[in-house]
Parts: C-alpha cells; structure tokens; sequence
C-alpha cells in the first residue's frame, strides 16, 4: 500500500539521459506547483470556513483540514 499523498512516475518515453532529466524536470515543476496551490487553499479563510462548517455537518471531512 502506498503512502498517502505519494506517486510513482515512470519516464516511459526517454531516449537517453537528457530525456531522463527532461521527464524529472517536469516532474518537479508540476509537484511545486501543486505544492503552491495546496498551500493557496490551507490558507484561504473562506475555505477553511466551509471546512469547519461541513465539519459540524459531517465528520467525515475532518481529514481534509490542515
């Protein structure tokens, strides 16, 4: 079982080292984006008043609070 919030990427289409390190780039620029709109929601009030808010209405969503 994987650890949550974790992926595997695999670089099929690499010809050599240079795509290897294309593939990785990619990879990187689209975790630190993630990485910034994670950190844009963790901070937004309004999100996380509707967080708490469902929170009182369901339980269920307590996991996704930061």
């Amino acid at each position: 079982m994987k650890a949550r919030g974790t992926s595997t990427a695999h670089a099929y289409r690499t010809e050599d080292y240079e795509g290897v390190k294309d593939f990785a780039r990619g990879c990187m620029r689209i975790y630190l984006i993630l990485k910034e709109k994670a950190e844009q929601w963790n901070a937004d009030k309004e999100v996380r008043e509707v967080l708490k808010q469902l929170e009182v209405e369901n339980k269920g969503t307590k996991a996704l609070l930061p």
